[in-house]
């Protein structure tokens, strides 16, 4: 009888544990700035992956959850991980336009020119998507344009393709 009351309480520990690990990537998705700190102040490890392979981070990032990224950047989390595809929190603010969320992972330390399984840098990223003001700050952030992906193009190619002569011109 003890062996069963023991594994029923595994398995309940287990579940909530999981439980809270999903919690907290739903916190930073929605930027529930209370639930980060609680799960920051707990000492959890502020640099989990979820199933995907994203960070806590990253998903703050591709969700526009500002609050939640600035705490998980002031908490130490390791800015250049990389989801299964080789993307990092940057590339994802690059690819999604968000301009505040790009200047405060590269003030805080983020490598601009890290690459995906592609070859691709964030600036690559920003210059398919159409924004110019990235591709302005990550080049004033030593930002490479002469990076080449696998496919021997350079995000000056991708603009080109896009037909952005505004960001062709900043990578001329």
């Amino acid at each position: 009888m003890k062996r069963i009351y023991l594994s029923i309480l595994i398995l309940l520990f287990t579940a909530s544990l999981k439980a809270q690990t999903n919690d907290i990537f739903n916190a930073v998705r929605t930027n529930n700035s209370d639930a980060v700190k609680l799960y920051i102040k707990a000492g959890k490890n502020i640099d989990s992956v979820n199933q995907s392979g994203h960070t806590l981070l990253i998903l703050a990032v591709y969700n526009n959850s500002l609050e939640a990224a600035k705490l998980l950047i002031a908490a130490k989390a390791n800015l250049n991980l990389q989801d299964q595809a080789g993307n990092s929190a940057l590339m994802g603010a690059c690819f999604k336009g968000y301009l505040p969320l790009a200047a405060l992972l590269l003030t805080s330390g983020a490598l601009p020119n890290q690459t995906n399984s592609n070859g691709a840098s964030a600036l690559f990223f920003a210059a398919t998507f159409g924004h110019p003001d990235l591709v302005q700050l990550l080049q004033d952030n030593k930002g490479d344009k002469t990076i080449r992906d696998r496919f021997g193009k350079m995000a000056v190619d991708y603009a080109r393709g896009q037909g952005n002569e505004v960001i062709v011109s900043l990578l001329e």
